[in-house]
């Protein structure tokens, strides 16, 4: 269960990053292009975690 929460927390963050980096309207300063790649990475990192996770729990409930 914590580990969901924690997912879920790094989720909301990424979102976070993302709006205000869209807010932003991705100005040409180089700092901002490397943040937006970071927050892409890190949200396509957090769904492959999400995946993982819901793999894992519906393996326990069928040997349950």
């Amino acid at each position: 269960m914590k580990f969901i929460c924690i997912i879920t927390c790094v989720l909301k963050v990424n979102l976070y990053f993302c709006l205000r980096n869209k807010s932003n309207n991705y100005l040409s300063n180089d700092k901002n292009n490397e943040k937006s790649i970071i927050s892409i990475s890190s949200i396509r990192y957090s769904r492959f975690l999400w995946h993982s996770a819901n793999k894992f729990n519906k393996r326990d409930k069928f040997y349950k």
